[in-house]
């Protein structure tokens, strides 16, 4: 499996250079991952093997832009620059050589960003409303779509660590539907955990949903973002995160209703060595194009709750 081969040589990298691998990948083998883990094992792919030959299409259009496939980097921050300093131009570069498009996080630098574009920035709520303001302004000059991270504003946990943030704070649904309403780029409501706030961001104007429990690093009994999917009416274009794996992950979450999948920690192990992050992207691309042949589904619309049964 394309996961396991990449993180062997991430590990190896981070050891030889004396990284701590845990503030960029966060508790390996946490309660929230191995839910994710069990909600996907509890359902199990059907085949179609009587079909006439096909190649399997598994392109997807998103923000206006057709891309080659669903998966696409999660919007991963400035930590990075301790793997390259060059992450977020690589990160931009490699996902355009694979066909899709590049997502960002936050913080970063605007020098960071210099001579990017056409890319998906995904802002923290910042405490300080006007310099999210401003930074919502600066994405206009070069990014497809602009997004919050709605679910970040509290603490986050890493290992036995917690790390309150004092420059962030929630956003209301008033505030969340103001600054939505500031910019003409698509916007993206990243971190829903929850139907009502999954409505209430589509009741602000929000253009693309992110489902997502940040990868297990608020909650360790977060529910599984595939649980929510399942549950909400879905009304815009709505992705999920979190503790995708495979290729075979990826056709569930399409097939349970995801529009398209983002990646963190798969690509945080391509950083490590030339040409990673493009070739996590393709190895996904390919895992998913051969389960989908198996399956019979000719393109991502093919796919659907009734290629699956679940325990």
């Amino acid at each position: 499996m394309c996961f396991e081969k990449f993180r062997n040589k991430a590990h190896s990298f981070f050891t030889e250079k004396g990284i701590d691998p845990l503030p960029l990948e966060g508790e390996v083998g946490s309660w929230c991952e191995e839910r994710t883990q069990i909600v996907l094992k509890t359902y199990g792919i059907k085949t179609r093997v009587i079909v006439q030959d096909f190649d399997p299409d598994t392109s997807v259009e998103i923000f206006g832009k057709k891309i080659s496939s669903p998966v696409m980097p999660a919007p991963l921050s400035g930590i990075l620059k301790i793997i390259d300093s060059e992450c977020f131009g690589r990160i931009v570069r490699e996902s355009r050589a694979a066909g899709v498009l590049p997502w960002i996080g936050y913080p970063c630098e605007h020098e960071d960003l210099q001579g990017l574009e056409d890319f998906v920035w995904v802002i923290k709520p910042l405490k300080d409303r006007k310099t999210l303001y401003k930074e919502i302004e600066y994405a206009e000059r070069m990014c497809t779509a602009v997004g919050v991270d709605l679910d970040c504003f509290a603490y986050e946990k890493v290992g036995e660590s917690v790390f309150s943030y004092e420059n962030l704070k929630p956003l209301s649904f008033q505030a969340l539907d103001d600054l939505v309403s500031t910019t003409t780029l698509p916007f993206v409501a990243k971190g829903i955990l929850n139907e009502t706030d999954y409505d209430l961001a589509v009741k602000a104007g929000c253009d693309v949903a992110v489902i997502s429990n940040r990868g297990g690093r608020i909650l360790e009994s977060a529910v599984s973002p595939l649980e929510i999917l399942t549950r909400i009416e879905k009304q815009i274009p709505t992705g999920v995160d979190s503790f995708i794996r495979s290729g075979e992950d990826v056709l569930k979450a399409m097939a349970l209703g995801a529009d398209f999948v983002l990646v963190g920690r798969p690509i945080i192990y391509g950083l490590t060595f030339s040409g990673g992050v493009k070739a996590v992207l393709e190895c996904f691309k390919e895992e998913l194009r051969r389960a989908m042949k198996v399956c019979g589904a000719e393109t991502l619309g093919d796919l659907n709750k009734d290629i699956l049964v679940q325990l």
